[in-house]
């Protein structure tokens, strides 16, 4: 990571994006993807797995997503 994003990040931080990075290399490895959106601030976001070439596969939960992220599998 760059030192410049770095500066006044907190380390625990640093890894924890480190590590969500890392998930979304694997996940493009298995031609899958999350996008997220948000049409109205006051709307929930929107997290869609798509495949590499941008085809809708499903819609999941913020808190999947998150999961997704961390190390749990894409269910």
């Amino acid at each position: 990571m760059g030192r410049f994003l770095a500066d006044g990040v907190p380390p625990h931080l640093l890894a924890e994006i480190d590590l969500a990075f890392a998930r979304a290399g694997e996940l493009a490895a298995r031609n899958r993807e999350l996008h997220f959106a948000q049409c109205d601030p006051d709307a929930p976001i929107v997290v869609e797995v798509r495949d590499l070439d941008g085809a809708l596969i499903r819609t999941i939960a913020g808190a999947e997503a998150l999961d997704v992220l961390s190390g749990a599998e894409l269910r």
